[in-house]
C-alpha cells in the first residue's frame, strides 16, 4: 500500500520528520498527520440528522458504523459548493469519536521535516487558530497543519453523539 510505505519510511527516518495527508478545501491546502487519517471515502449518500450543527452535513454508514460528517468547508466559513467527483471524505478519530471530515479533495501524501513548519499566526477570523498546529511551504504552495482534536469545540463534539442517531 502506497500509504503504509511513506509512513513506514517516515518512521525509519526519525522524529525530524512527520507525515501529512495533504487535502483541498476552498482552493487551500492543508495537512493532516497521516497516523490520524482511518481511511478516505468516496462520496456516499449521507442522511440528514435533524437539528444538527450547520457545518454537519449528515450521517453515513461505513463498515458498519455510523459515521457523523462535517463539511469543513462550512467550518472553515468558507462558501459551499457542490461537491464533484474529487469530493471526498476522510475519516479520522476525534477525542474518542470516529467523524469524517467532507473535503474538496485529497491530494498527496507528503513528508515535512519538523524545522519546514513555523507556528501559525495569528488570525483575526472568527475560526480559532487553535485547530492550526503550524504552517509549513511545500513547493511554491503553503500547507496548513491542522490539528484534528480542536476543529469541533468540546461542547459541539457533545452532540455528535450518535447513539441518539441510530
Amino acid at each position: 500500500m502506497e500509504m503504509q510505505d511513506t509512513v513506514n519510511t517516515a518512521v525509519r527516518n526519525g522524529a525530524s520528520e512527520k507525515t501529512y495527508v495533504t487535502i483541498s478545501i476552498g482552493g487551500e491546502l492543508y495537512g493532516i498527520d497521516v497516523m490520524r487519517v482511518e481511511t478516505v471515502s468516496g462520496m456516499v449518500e449521507m442522511r440528514p440528522v435533524p437539528n444538527a450543527l450547520p457545518y454537519m452535513k449528515g450521517v453515513i454508514t461505513l463498515r458498519d458504523l455510523i459515521i457523523p460528517v462535517v463539511d469543513m468547508r462550512i467550518k472553515l466559513k468558507l462558501d459551499e459548493a457542490s461537491y464533484s467527483k474529487n469530493t471526498v471524505i476522510v475519516i479520522v478519530p476525534v477525542r474518542g469519536k470516529t467523524i469524517g471530515f467532507l473535503v474538496d479533495a485529497v491530494l498527496d501524501v507528503t513528508t515535512l521535516n519538523r524545522e519546514e513548519i513555523q507556528d501559525p499566526p495569528h488570525f483575526a477570523a472568527d475560526i480559532s487558530s487553535d485547530c492550526i498546529d503550524g504552517i509549513a511551504k511545500l513547493g511554491e504552495k503553503t500547507v496548513i497543519i491542522m490539528n484534528v482534536d480542536r476543529i469541533i469545540p468540546e461542547d459541539e463534539l457533545e452532540s455528535f453523539d450518535i447513539q441518539e442517531i441510530q
